[in-house]
């Protein structure tokens, strides 16, 4: 089941530190649409006091292929105090994973099984970019707007916990402030002209011809409210 949560404020910042530096270009994507109709993928603004909550089993227990695919957008313009918080799993004292984006807007962060790796793009404009973050070969890729932020040696996280959280750390605070949509969940690394190809695109209609259909293993599902739809989506 899923759960939407309120919380009170951010504890303290989560970060140690090991630093990785890289710039990223930025392309723009197509704009890719179904036979009949165009397609604008579905967008949950997050005002940093809520969060969405669901179980790891039906979408977050990556293999060693993995791809997570969004899009982001920004919505502070003065540091909050912390790292607002995209994704995350495990607990404050046993953090499996967690992916935020730097207070001054200017990368990322991810702590993934106490590895810690930074990002460097720029998302202080408060436009949505498409973002993914893709394992394969003991390698973690970040791509953004179509092009390679950077690769790192990392191999995807391994998740024991029950929940994970979009929107905040583990449900307890650090909340994203900003917008966030489309969030799939990929049992495949996905390549860059599949990325750029299909960012734009409702995977879901009988006319898509993804080459990573059958991968797909969960994808959000914001305008109903659901956040994610598991099971049964693709026949």
């Amino acid at each position: 089941m899923l759960e939407r949560k309120t919380h009170s404020q951010p504890p303290s910042s989560l970060k140690t530190a090991i630093v990785f530096g890289l710039c990223a270009a930025a392309v723009a994507i197509p704009a890719a649409t179904s036979e009949n109709q165009p397609y604008s993928p579905d967008i949950e603004v997050f005002d940093g006091d809520s969060t969405f909550q669901f179980e790891t089993v039906s979408a977050f227990r990556p293999a060693s292929e993995f791809s997570i695919e969004f899009w982001l957008a920004t919505g502070w313009q003065e540091d909050p105090g912390y790292d607002p918080v995209i994704l995350s799993s495990g607990s404050i004292t046993d953090p499996e994973f967690i992916m935020s984006v730097l207070a001054d807007r200017d990368g990322f962060e991810f702590s993934i099984n106490a590895q810690e790796i930074y990002v460097a793009h720029d998302l202080a404009n408060e436009k949505l970019h498409h973002i993914a973050v893709v394992w394969s070969e003991g390698e973690m890729a970040l791509i953004a707007n179509g092009e390679v932020a950077g690769v790192f040696p990392a191999v995807a996280p391994s998740i024991e916990s029950e929940l994970f959280w979009i929107g905040s750390a583990f449900g307890e605070g650090m909340s994203y402030i900003g917008s966030i949509g489309q969030v799939r969940f990929w049992d495949a690394p996905l390549d860059l002209e599949t990325l750029r190809t299909f960012a734009l695109s409702d995977v879901s209609a009988s006319s898509n011809a993804h080459p990573y259909l059958e991968t797909l293993r969960a994808m959000s599902a914001f305008d109903e409210d659901t956040l994610l739809i598991i099971d049964g989506l693709i026949e």
